[in-house]
């Protein structure tokens, strides 16, 4: 692949290419006389100061000039016209996707030999676009620190962006988890990187493009009520811009250091004495960009092609959780268990299972050792600790170990202009994240040291643009891009796998059902219950994992001035191929050995157990499946921003779009269609009964045949159809997906902006506009679970039960009604978000820009799932379920479910909904004496049936959905204030001259990031004990409240954050009355300070700066979680002394330093 990926680097490396969604923006504006009136055919060149790239224009018959496509950047623009003097204004920003207006460019007599030249405002007031959006400028992506140094934690800055924690490093392990903005689930946000999509396509909430904070350029986030230009998605859309090479040479060079020696101990660590755990992290890096030229051979201007490159490295350790787990002694591995013990430190007897007497001496003779049992405990390492004073014989083991992660970012970025009528740009990058440790990786979840491998991500990406300027008024911009994901378990070295493989620990010769589900013949996973702490094997169904996902995006956009129109038509075309991997569940076999009274087999110590060789059951796929499959979505648009008169300007425009469903071209797949299932087909259950001895035996319910207990509820082979109503993939009506492709689907934009007084420092904007969200999540269908892909008959896991190591092959596995089947509506409707918003800006003078903007949004058709299967309420109760061989106990659920045959069924519909509404406003100062600020406050509610992403959102059966999840989002913060500030320290020496106050106090900084935000909503559950069951099926109960619950601010405390005295047990079939939301959880207040010291090298262009980042600084605790898990005993009375106290806090004080070269 990564051979692919440099054929592609070079191929489009000297062919026309492009990318996903462009960051392009525009410069307009009218030139006018002293008259006021229009100047018609002046000439008008705007020049990027950076590159020198220019183009040239005249103003047409209403006197207005229009730019479209240039690249974000700084410019110079100047005026020629006969008769009047040149007018140059420089310094103009242009962020991505930017429409400014520069106003009216008013001329003064005079010949074009003399010249005014006007320097613009950094920050101007947005009187040009309808848009809702906001900017990260370079100074707070340089200047305001995130420890992480990923750029997706600095969104907290901007209004409507809900506040939460700080990144700890880039990326994460496979992408970093966007927040939710204007109140719409993540996964409908669209995250770009120069206009590339930079989504998973399971997890679309993650954005893997991770990319150096020094590679950044700036940010633009389209909030809402933006243009038919964007789509893919239905929320916000974040443009990150990557910095290019300029005609002169700069770089940076820096280093990062965290260490638990620079930070505060945690709060809980605090409270039980315990030190602080390990947290290294080290950050190396470097970027150059300039021009690409030869001294008098090529390029001698320096403006034709240019460079930019960003290298990243991160090299981390972090603690995992302490392990303690029991493992098998030295003696019970020979079947001596003399010394066994239970928690009362009482002999654990092992009895013969032939004779139902003890072992002699407490010990299995040798001739009786399974040498396949015996070899699966010798896998497990021996105990280390002996000290049951401390452990109370809970664990005689103890392991911990530091993860590493090392991380790697390199980009490469070409900007290429062969005339002033070209320009291409092209853009490499990769990016792998490593996962190094025994276990909390993607990979082997066994978590005492079996063995240390890694897991890694990587994501390899290309795209490139080229833009032509067909004529002075037509510019069309071009493209492709393509990048790959890949989940990789490959080795750190050739002995990586060896305490997997059978072979290398004695179990060769143990068997399976169906070898081809285990090509690396896998030690089967293992489990053991009944000893305390009991150790087991697991792993991942893709072990080793190799999944890859691939996306290819095709675009192009075609802008057209025409008099008082700039017309804009686009189309774009992108191809998803996504695969979780080859995977089997249970491919490598599944062993329980278990303390189980029911089974005439099996001792009260399972280790006994597996040394005799008797296992309570095993499971074992029947195949493995890689569940490929495909996406494809087009999408067009036409919008016009028509500029009515010189104060207004209105922005309509459409969208329209066409998503395939995903199809499994490959057919392995399946899922539950309930059109269908036919009642009369489904299979028969082994039915509880008592034999002559009075024993509780399974039995056929037609024939009246006899198996043991445990086969009670498992299919009766040839009574039924397993599959009632299941479609593999190639077999449904849909082109082998499981739900219709999308339809037509339109998305009108209509936005207005309005120079209010016409000297462009106040403006009124406002807008409507539907946006579709045209990518579903691959992960309803493929997850890494396997998902539809993993469902019968694809994949099947039989289970035998109470039989031996040495006979257990000749025997057949059960087959009971499975908990993986999926299915799906087949009303299909795309999610929406309507959006409107209203707003006003305001320069106040003195660099000072505000904005206040009412934005409000209502989500339709959002993914939802339920289960069909649920029981009723009261179902257990009534008399014809209850179990004929256990009084008072009801049958198992399996046996009156509504769809027989089938367990919990996961249902996905797309019927949804959700509502925001909040005041989104902004305060900004930039570059004014050496300050810049920005203010964000945002006052919103947020509602819905939901707030998760698409597995998440359960709706219930039987209550009313408006009464059981229907309330505050899960991510609703009523008040989130967020201030950020650069400050220039004064300088000492203004008043003391001398060289040593000079370079001593000279030339500081400081900067911060502070967060004041509400708690997020919370609900309450509870359990019973002894356990009772209160509702005999149904959606589930919640408490009764009986009186307020939420405690005043100066009320609550670590040991009493709500009121818990009026939290009450509900009654039998009382589902209660508490809603989802009862509670707000503890907010945020948080103080990020970071001070910065700068040594000139020999010109204020080299700059040498050492940066002290202090995140948390006053070390405020923040409380994160509460206990919010009542218990009730056999009287209704709340027993758990926990509830209502406080479970959890955020991060202590944690303290970053840096040394920085930049040139």
């Amino acid at each position: 692949m990564r051979k692919a990926i440099q054929f592609l680097m070079l191929m489009l490396g000297i062919t026309i290419s492009l990318i996903a969604q462009t960051t392009s923006a525009q410069i307009d504006g009218i030139v006018v006389d002293p008259s006021a009136s229009v100047v018609v055919g002046a000439k008008v060149t705007v020049q990027n100061q950076a590159t020198l790239e220019s183009r040239t224009v005249t103003t047409n018959e209403t006197g207005v000039f229009v730019f479209p496509a240039l690249v974000p950047g700084t410019y110079t623009i100047k005026v020629e016209a006969t008769g009047f003097k040149t007018v140059e204004q420089s310094g103009i920003v242009l962020t991505a996707n930017e429409r400014r207006s520069v106003g009216s460019i008013r001329l003064t007599i005079g010949t074009t030999t003399e010249s005014v030249t006007v320097e613009a405002q950094a920050v101007q007031v947005q009187t040009a676009s309808a848009e809702n959006s906001a900017v990260m400028s370079p100074t707070q992506l340089a200047q305001i620190g995130t420890r992480g140094r990923d750029v997706i934690s600095l969104l907290r800055l901007l209004p409507g962006v809900s506040a939460g924690g700080d990144s700890t490093s880039l990326g994460g392990a496979w992408g970093t988890t966007t927040p939710n903005i204007s109140g719409v689930r993540s996964e409908l946000n669209t995250v770009t990187l120069d206009g590339q999509a930079g989504s998973d396509v399971d997890l679309v909430a993650a954005f893997n493009g991770a990319t150096s904070l020094d590679a950044v350029g700036e940010v633009k986030v389209l909030l809402n009520n933006y243009q038919a230009e964007y789509g893919r998605n239905a929320g916000a859309v974040v443009n990150i811009v990557s910095k290019s090479g300029t005609r002169e040479f700069h770089g940076s060079a820096y280093w990062y250091k965290r260490h638990e020696q620079f930070n505060a101990n945690t709060f809980f660590n605090n409270r039980v004495g315990s030190p602080k755990q390990l947290y290294r992290y080290n950050t190396f890096g470097f970027t150059l960009g300039g021009p690409i030229y030869i001294p008098q051979k090529f390029n001698t201007n320096r403006d034709k092609l240019f460079f930019f490159f960003s290298r990243e490295d991160w090299r981390i350790w972090e603690p995992r959780s302490p392990v303690q787990q029991t493992m098998p002694t030295a003696l019970e591995r020979n079947g001596d268990f003399s010394e066994t013990v239970d928690l009362n430190n009482k002999l654990v007897i092992i009895t013969d299972p032939t004779t139902g007497q003890p072992f002699p001496g407490n010990k299995i003779p040798s001739g009786r050792i399974n040498p396949h049992g015996q070899a699966m405990l010798k896998i497990f390492p021996l105990p280390n600790f002996f000290n049951r004073t401390i452990s109370g014989g809970n664990y005689n083991f103890r392991f911990l170990e530091s993860m590493e992660n090392p991380k790697r970012q390199n980009m490469l970025k070409l900007d290429f202009h062969p005339s002033t009528n070209d320009r291409i740009t092209f853009r490499g990058r990769m990016w792998k994240a490593d996962q190094r440790a025994s276990s909390g990786t993607g990979g082997i979840s066994t978590s005492w040291g079996l063995a240390r491998h890694q897991y890694r991500f990587t994501e390899d990406s290309v795209l490139g643009n080229y833009t032509k300027i067909i004529t002075a008024r037509i510019v069309n911009e071009f493209g492709i891009t393509f990048r790959t994901l890949l989940e990789n378990g490959a080795l750190m070295s050739p002995n990586d796998y060896d305490a997997f493989l059978r072979h290398k620990v004695g179990l060769d010769s143990l068997g399976q059902w169906y070898p081809a589900s285990n090509p690396m013949k896998l030690v089967p996973k293992i489990s053991f219950s009944g000893v305390p702490g009991a150790a087991s094997i697991s792993y991942d169904a893709r072990t080793p994992i190799y999944a890859d996902d691939q996306r290819w995006t095709v675009l192009d956009n075609i802008s057209v001035m025409h008099g008082k129109h700039a017309f804009k038509f686009g189309v774009y075309w992108e191809r998803n191929y996504a695969s979780e991997g080859p995977k089997s569940v249970n491919g490598g076999g599944n062993f329980a050995f278990a303390q189980d009274s029911r089974s005439p087999l099996v001792n009260n110590w399972a280790y006994a157990n597996a040394i005799l060789g008797n296992f309570q059951s095993y499971t074992e796929s029947s195949g493995r499946t890689e569940g490929r499959n495909m996406h494809d979505l087009v999408e067009w648009f036409a919008q016009d921003s028509w500029k009515i008169a010189r104060k207004l300007t209105i922005e309509i425009g459409a969208r329209f779009g066409w998503a395939s469903q995903w199809r499994f071209y490959k057919g392995d797949a399946a899922a539950l269609f309930f059109d269908k299932y036919d009642p009369k087909k489904a299979p028969k259950l082994y039915y509880p009964a008592r034999d002559a001895k009075g024993t509780r035996v399974g039995m056929n319910p037609l024939t009246g045949e006899i198996v043991p207990e445990i086969m009670i509820g498992a299919y009766v082979p040839n009574t039924g159809d397993i599959y009632n109503g299941i479609l593999v993939a190639d077999k449904t009506p849909f082109k082998r997906g499981f739900n219709p492709a999308s339809g037509l689907e339109i998305g009108p934009r209509f936005g207005f902006a309005y120079d209010l007084f016409g000297d462009g420092k106040t403006a009124i904007r406002g807008g409507f506009g539907i946006t579709k969200a045209m990518i579903i999540p691959n992960g309803l269908y493929a997850g890494g679970g396997g998902g539809a892909s993993s469902s019968p008959p694809i994949v099947e896991n039989p289970v035998l039960y109470y039989a031996n190591l040495a006979n257990f092959l000749a025997q057949k596995g059960a087959l009971s009604p499975p908990d993986t089947v999926r299915s799906y509506s087949q009303d299909y409707n795309t999610p929406s978000v309507y959006a409107w918003s209203i707003g006003l800006q305001r320069d106040f003078g003195w660099g000072l820009i505000g904005s206040a903007t009412y934005v409000g949004n209502v989500g339709r058709h959002l993914v939802q799932s339920r289960d069909p299967n649920t029981l009723p309420y009261g179902a257990r109760f009534l008399p014809a379920n209850q179990d004929p061989t256990r009084s008072g106990y009801p049958l198992p659920d399996n046996f009156f479910r509504p769809y027989p045959g089938y367990g919990s069924i996961t249902w996905y519909e797309w019927t949804g909904t959700s509502n925001y509404n909040g005041l989104q406003a902004s305060l900004t100062r930039r570059v004014a004496r050496g300050v810049n600020i920005g203010v964000a406050y945002t006052w919103s509610k947020s509602m819905d049936y939901g707030s998760g992403n698409y597995w998440q959102n359960q709706l219930p059966m039987y209550r009313p959905p408006r009464v059981w999840v229907y309330g505050k989002s899960s991510y609703d913060q009523t008040h989130v204030l967020n201030i950020n500030y650069v400050a220039d320290i004064p300088k000492l020496s203004t008043i003391a001259p001398f060289p040593i106050v000079r370079h001593i106090f000279d030339n500081w900084q400081i900067s911060g990031f502070t967060t004041f935000a509400s708690g997020t909503p919370s609900g309450l559950s509870f359990t019973t004990s002894p356990t009772v069951d209160l509702t005999g099926g149904g959606d589930g109960q919640r408490v009764n409240l009986i009186g307020p619950v939420v405690l005043k601010r100066n009320e609550r405390g670590f040991y009493r954050w709500f009121r818990t005295e009026n939290i009450a047990l509900p009654g039998r079939l009382d589902p209660g009355n508490a809603p989802k939301d009862v509670f707000r959880g503890p907010g945020i207040n948080n103080w990020d300070i970071h001070i910065f010291k700068n040594f000139p090298v020999g010109s204020e262009k080299r700059i040498l700066q050492f940066r002290w980042e202090m995140y948390n600084a006053f070390n405020h605790t923040q409380f994160s979680a509460v206990n919010t898990a009542a218990r009730f005993n056999a009287q209704g009375q709340q027993i758990n002394t926990l509830l209502g106290q406080v479970t959890a806090a955020r991060d202590p004080r944690i303290m970053q330093g840096s040394l920085r070269f930049t040139f």
